[in-house]
């Protein structure tokens, strides 16, 4: 059951405890002087995730022949200059902010990859090479999110966060 919940990060593993398990476990850390940095993948949507069956394929990355990238099979690339996923993932980012009290978020990928054209028409690109001016967006987006809800969360980024230095830490 566990696996069914991969990518889709709001959504606590039922087969774990659910929401209440996830709180609980983190007052418990935090009463013991504690942090959490919750993890979440900025590139990839599995396809069989909930994100991944409804709205992640029309904020993929579509490569020049018209197929979607795929870093790993299986998985949909997002293209981080689409304004709709950057703000699916701050609100989500900061929904799991007030249902949980976490102390950050982790952001795996986003800054640790190659630069990715996207060539997907639905996105109205001015050119495919948006991936660098996409991922300050993002992160600008998910920066402002977090803050609303606690201006002293942490967003971690691993990779070469030189693009990111101005929204994580």
């Amino acid at each position: 059951a566990n696996f069914l919940n991969r990518g889709d990060y709001f959504f606590a593993a039922d087969n774990l405890g659910g929401l209440d398990a996830e709180r609980s476990g983190i007052s418990a850390l935090h009463r013991q002087n504690g942090h959490l940095l919750y993890y979440v993948e900025g590139l990839i949507v599995w396809k069989r995730s909930r994100i991944g069956r409804t709205w992640a394929k029309d904020w993929a990355i579509m490569n020049e022949d018209g197929t979607y990238s795929e870093s790993y099979r299986g998985f949909y690339d997002m293209c981080p200059a689409v304004p709709a996923w950057q703000e699916w993932f701050g609100k989500t980012a900061a929904a799991i902010l007030r249902s949980t009290g976490v102390d950050g978020f982790f952001i795996d990928s986003l800054t640790a990859t190659n630069t990715h054209r996207c060539f997907n028409p639905a996105h109205h690109h001015p050119h495919p090479y948006v991936w660098t001016w996409g991922l300050r967006q993002f992160l600008r987006r998910v920066r402002q999110e977090v803050d609303a809800v606690n201006p002293e969360v942490v967003l971690f980024s691993d990779g070469e966060a030189y693009l990111a230095r101005e929204f994580t830490e």
